[in-house]
């Protein structure tokens, strides 16, 4: 498992865990702001679109430690019907990560003890806002909680990177994850624990595994299979200036009208170019990393359509590693479909990605 700890990356509703535009939740529903941050970035990519923990800008780090150097995450239901509906599906997602990590000790190597749910001296919810209806934040629950909603339209996921301090973004509620599963259907229900297991992922400070550098002598993209690719291929001719490469491979195209109107998926989630400070302190490639996308996802198959390593976003190379060279054909002797290994929980990689953010201390 490498640790991919990134300040800038571009937003995609998929149920499979990303981050908002830019790390920014203020971007989400502000065209202009959007659009201001897409061009900065254009302007000049090395302002940075990966800032490790603790690297010199301090973008995003890992969560703050107590009094007892241990990492509890603060976290508020965003109200009671949330709670409710996705209290049991969080905590048993938690439970994924806390059978292969343990119980945060010298023994277990790191200081991660879990999320810490608001709660008054009675042991009742405080919820993140007083009034939601009239955005007045509850004083009770500190501004840098995590906040967890539910999106009850949807079938996607998404979550925030990291900790980000307050003088890097003076927002209450800053941090968040969004739940939605209401619209999986029934077939892949199964999917939605281990889902949100990698979202937790995301809120520890992980990102995605198959966007490291070296991913192409472990796997191959194939940006074609991707859903919505066709269609923003037959836009191209009346948008002089952009290729199926930049929506493949630049995070910030697919941001922007009409591709976002298209619903191209974004390449955001698998593109490399992006992390060119990424930090890795994970030696080996881990297909297994619970933060690693399978095969079966933000494709463009037909109802019944069986997934293969020719009509998938991406697969798997039989003999990758560290000196292997891709061959130029994708067949059967080569290449494999990456199964959902979600719900087996977190990799042994993953573990030394928590331990190497959140070392013992104590």
């Amino acid at each position: 498992m490498n640790i991919n700890l990134f300040f800038l990356s571009v937003f995609c509703a998929l149920a499979y865990g990303c981050v908002p535009p830019f790390n920014d939740f203020r971007n989400l529903h502000n065209a202009t702001r959007l659009s201001v941050a897409i061009a900065d970035y254009k302007a000049d990519p090395q302002l940075g679109w990966a800032t490790p923990i603790g690297g010199p800008n301090h973008a995003i780090q890992a969560w703050p430690t107590n009094k007892d150097n241990l990492v509890y995450i603060p976290f508020c239901y965003l109200f009671d019907y949330v709670k409710q509906k996705n209290a049991p599906v969080f905590e048993r997602a938690w439970d994924l990560w806390f059978r292969k990590i343990g119980k945060a000790s010298k023994v277990a190597g790191h200081r991660l003890a879990g999320f810490e749910e608001m709660k008054d001296a009675n042991g009742n919810s405080r919820f993140c806002y007083s009034s939601f209806e009239n955005d007045v934040w509850n004083p009770d629950v500190p501004e840098d909680a995590l906040v967890i909603d539910w999106d009850i339209l949807s079938a996607t996921s998404w979550s925030f990177c990291g900790y980000t301090p307050k003088n890097m973004l003076d927002k209450r509620g800053r941090h968040q994850m969004v739940i939605g599963w209401e619209y999986t259907p029934h077939y892949e229900r199964f999917k939605v624990v281990p889902t949100i297991a990698h979202e937790m992922g995301h809120i520890f400070g992980l990102a995605h595994e198959h966007q490291r550098a070296d991913r192409d002598l472990y796997v191959k993209y194939q940006c074609e299979n991707l859903y919505g690719y066709q269609i923003a291929k037959s836009q191209l001719p009346s948008q002089p200036g952009v290729t199926m490469d930049m929506l493949c491979n630049d995070g910030t195209t697919c941001r922007e009208d009409p591709w976002s109107t298209i619903g191209i998926n974004c390449a955001s989630d698998y593109a490399t170019a992006q992390y060119k400070d990424t930090l890795v302190l994970g030696k080996d490639y881990d297909v297994s990393s619970i933060m690693h996308y399978y095969s079966r996802q933000a494709g463009n198959w037909r109802q019944g359509e069986a997934v293969t390593i020719h009509n998938s976003p991406l697969i798997k190379w039989k003999n990758g590693g560290k000196d292997f060279t891709p061959p130029s054909v994708v067949n059967d002797e080569n290449a494999e479909i990456i199964d959902f290994r979600w719900g087996r929980g977190p990799s042994d990689g993953d573990l030394e990605g928590i331990r190497a953010m959140y070392p013992w201390i104590g």
